[in-house]
Order: structure tokens, then sequence, then C-alpha cells
């Protein structure tokens, strides 16, 4: 039986001629019974001996380890072949069953990492904008966290809280809001022209408030 690397580098020869497009070959770092196929476009394909039967092989479409926090779902492609069938054979049976498959799967994984980043973004400059207007300054949060903390420096013993930022919307958990302040967000909210029915507004000793630009 030949080496492992030995029929890696052999279907990668294969795939190359069969396809025009140029494959290679890489020994995998953490398992010795396992090599790797690198193709054009960003594929990776684990080749490996089946651990429960050495004369077979387990071959299987693998994904970039950037698309961890942003795929969910995708489809573990994997075919089994006889390592005895050569490298020609095991080269068809990749581009006859494993590539469409695995290609389908890739096309999805890109479209969700590109959804994710996107997304992503979106939520990084919400968060930015309500750091600014609670005058928050730059928070701890990870890239992309849609949990902000909303806690001013300057407002020691005064109000604080978080916003979970959606898409497009916000939910806001706020804390020892002055009553006034509280009144006129609600009215805003609202979009009347006035505090919410009785409701007494202490700043203006009135049960109204004037607009708030």
């Amino acid at each position: 039986m030949a080496g492992i690397m030995e029929t890696v580098t052999a279907v990668a020869a294969e795939l190359s001629a069969s396809t025009g497009k140029r494959w290679t070959a890489g020994q995998d770092d953490m398992d010795s019974r396992g090599g790797h196929l690198f193709g054009p476009d960003g594929q990776e394909i684990r080749i490996a001996r089946d651990w429960r039967d050495k004369a077979k092989l387990a071959i299987s479409g693998t994904y970039p380890h950037a698309w961890r926090d942003y795929v969910t779902g995708l489809e573990r492609v994997e075919i089994g072949v006889s390592e005895a069938r050569g490298a020609h054979k095991i080269m068809l049976e990749i581009r006859g069953r494993l590539l469409p498959r695995y290609e389908a799967e890739r096309a999805r994984g890109r479209q969700a990492f590109a959804d994710g980043r996107e997304r992503e973004a979106r939520t990084d400059v919400a968060a930015d904008e309500l750091r600014a207007a609670a005058g928050a300054g730059p928070g701890h949060e990870k890239p992309g966290s849609s949990h902000i903390s909303l806690r001013p420096s300057y407002h020691r013993g005064g109000w604080y809280g978080n916003a979970y930022v959606g898409d497009g919307t916000v939910n806001l958990d706020l804390h020892s809001i002055p009553r006034d302040v509280a009144i006129r967000m609600l009215r805003v909210l609202a979009g009347s022209g006035g505090a919410p029915p009785g409701v007494h507004c202490a700043s203006c000793d009135t049960h109204s408030c004037p607009d708030v630009d």
C-alpha cells in the first residue's frame, strides 16, 4: 500500500490534468493518516485512511476556519473510496460525487459569511452611534457584538444601561434615568405633542412638555 501522501499527490495531479486548474497536495499536520488537496479557488479536501477500514479512503470537503462564527448548518460532504482503485478513479469519484455537493455548500457558506460580516459592520456603526449619543465613549465589546454597555464615566451614581442592537432596531435597558428625562424620551417615542396623559413633568411643572429637538 502506498504512503498516504503518495496517493494524495497523485490525486492532485489527476485533478489538475482533468480540470485544467492547479491542485496541490499538503500534509495533514494534525494527523499522519491524512493529507489535503488544495484547489484553485480556496477548496480544501481532506483525504485520510478510514480508521475502521485501512484500505478505504475517507474523503471530505472542509470549510474555512474564519467562517466558524458566521456560518452554521453546512453539510459535511464526505465520500468513501477504496484506495486500491488508483489515483485516476479516486479523482473521478471526487469530481462526480464530492465536488458538486461540496461546491454548493461552499457557495452557501460564502454568502452566509458575507451576510454575517455585513451585519457585523452595521451593528458596529449602530453601536458607535449609540455610544456617542450617550457620551459613553469607546466600548470594550468585541466587533459585531449586539450587546453594548452604556455607562458614561461622568455619570457617576447616575443613569446607566445596556443596548441590544438588532437589524434596524435597538432594545434599551436603562436604569436610574431622571424622571423628567424619561418623560421627554417617552414623548419623543410616542410622537405626541406632550407628556403621556396623566404624567406630570417636573422640569416645567405642567402636564405637557415643549417639543424636544
